[in-house]
């Protein structure tokens, strides 16, 4: 009752061969995941290389009509909003298909939980601000489908193998973009600021209660919140915005209880 033969249909399923002869994501779980997410990237990414940024251009599928009804347009997933299609838009989150247990419906919902990383693409080619479900604002500067589908590729290509999870993904697109762009580019900044609006890395705390008179080195990769303000000064050449290898706590420094450290990248 339908037509496959649309353009951001036929490139999503010539990704996976990319995908198959590159880092070779198997089709199941998180991996499956990226699999999918990678296809529905590309399939937008060349629909907007060939007719530019339509208003339905985030919408997979919308040029798939019933062939009864032309008008009725069969979406397979909205990159722009998974959650109109029940799919995740935060790692974890609502709609997320849970990945443990025995074996799943469609090898662990890969059709379903592609939303997480289909959603940043989104973000890092229109820039949006927001909250997320973990309750972090987030403030994305779009920087186009130009550069985000360079960075997609590399990552895909050179930086993820079979068995890479949500959280290498992660490390593979900011570090693509450190390799395209350079390491303090606006490119890797937003491209950091995309995943953590989509929750990852995921939240981690450190207890650094106490009264520091030395130099103190906590090796996190993150920004803090602070009870009180503090002689604290960020790694050099980092940018606090996307945080840093080491942050270090000077003399001076005081932490009360109920002070908590949040790291990120």
């Amino acid at each position: 009752r339908d037509d496959n033969n649309t353009l951001d249909i036929v490139a999503h399923e010539y990704a996976h061969l990319v995908t198959e002869t590159s880092a070779g994501l198997v089709y199941k779980k998180e991996q499956g995941a990226l699999n999918e997410s990678f296809s529905d990237i590309f399939g937008v990414a060349c629909y907007e290389f060939n007719f530019g940024i339509t208003n339905t251009i985030w919408l997979n599928g919308y040029d798939r009509t019933d062939v009864t009804n032309p008008n009725l347009h069969l979406v397979y997933r909205d990159l722009s909003n998974p959650k109109n299609y029940d799919q995740p838009d935060t790692y974890l989150g609502t709609n997320w298909y849970s990945t443990t247990g025995g074996y799943g419906d469609d090898n662990w919902g890969v059709h379903t939980n592609s939303g997480v990383q289909n959603y940043m693409f989104y973000l890092l080619v229109s820039g949006k601000d927001g909250v997320n479900e973990n309750g972090w604002p987030y403030s994305v500067t779009g920087i186009g489908f130009n550069d985000a589908r360079r960075i997609a590729y590399l990552a895909l290509t050179a930086y993820l193998t079979n068995n890479s999870q949500y959280i290498d993904a992660r490390n593979a697109w900011v570090q693509a973009a450190r390799t395209i762009f350079g390491s303090c580019s606006n490119q890797a900044i937003q491209t950091g600021k995309a995943w953590e609006a989509v929750g990852l890395p995921s939240p981690a705390s450190y207890n650094v209660v106490g009264n520091y008179t030395t130099t103190s080195n906590i090796q996190v990769n993150g920004t803090a919140n602070l009870a009180t303000p503090s002689p604290m000064t960020i790694q050099s050449g980092a940018q606090y915005s996307i945080g840093a290898k080491a942050v270090h706590m000077l003399p001076g420094f005081k932490a009360f209880s109920g002070s908590y450290f949040h790291a990120y990248i």
